[in-house]
């Protein structure tokens, strides 16, 4: 298949479930869903835990991204620390003003519509802040290991269960996925993504 390929399920909005933070399962190669344009490679696999479709990176290339990049660089030098700080504080500031009572219903959860007040929608979401806010320096260290583990990992798609472990942290804390317009600082490391964190062509087997 040609370029731009992308899963046939990448529009619905991703739901994340327990299943999506563990690690162990089968990887099987989308052979339907495109290829990489420039080795003609399966472009994406599913999980069998979660059912989730992730890019279908070389392993030692997801060990590189998963050391250096989010381990060492957002790990240890501090950007996962910046990044979750700033989350939790403006998720407080939300909590805080009561926003989430206030604002149109839209601006608080995208699938629901403004023509009315939605007070249960309203509750949940506040409640998604707090926990976010409660869970922050709990994230940090699930990301921290979730890249070292993958990384170091013995197992053949150990590097697919660290990247998949970090993206499933990252979507709880931030809101989403970055397709839906939230932040992440591996977006390949997402399922059905769209980019790579250094702007590489998504359709290449070794982007960055």
């Amino acid at each position: 298949m040609t370029s731009n390929a992308i899963p046939q399920n990448c529009n619905k909005k991703f739901e994340l479930c327990l299943t999506n933070f563990l690690p162990g399962g089968t990887w099987t190669p989308c052979d339907e869903e495109g290829k990489f344009t420039d080795s003609g490679r399966p472009m994406w696999t599913r999980d069998s835990l979660s059912g989730a479709v992730y890019l279908n990176q070389p392993t030692d290339n997801l060990r590189l991204k998963l050391s250096f990049l989010t381990g060492f660089l957002a790990g240890i030098v501090g950007g996962n620390g910046i990044s979750l700080t700033i989350n939790a504080t403006y998720r407080a500031l939300k909590v805080v003003s009561l926003s989430h009572f206030w604002l149109p219903i839209s601006c608080i959860d995208q699938n629901q519509t403004d023509g009315s007040y939605h007070f249960k929608a309203r509750c949940v979401e506040i409640s998604k802040d707090i926990a976010r806010i409660v869970a922050t320096p709990f994230a940090w260290l699930g990301l921290l290991f979730a890249s070292w583990g993958g990384a170091l990992s013995p197992m053949e798609n150990g590097p697919r269960d660290g990247a998949k472990i970090f993206s499933s942290i990252e979507i709880a804390m931030y809101g989403g996925t970055m397709k839906e317009g939230h932040f992440g600082w591996a977006p390949c490391y997402q399922p059905n993504a769209i980019t790579h964190g250094l702007g590489g062509d998504i359709n290449r087997e070794r982007a960055y």
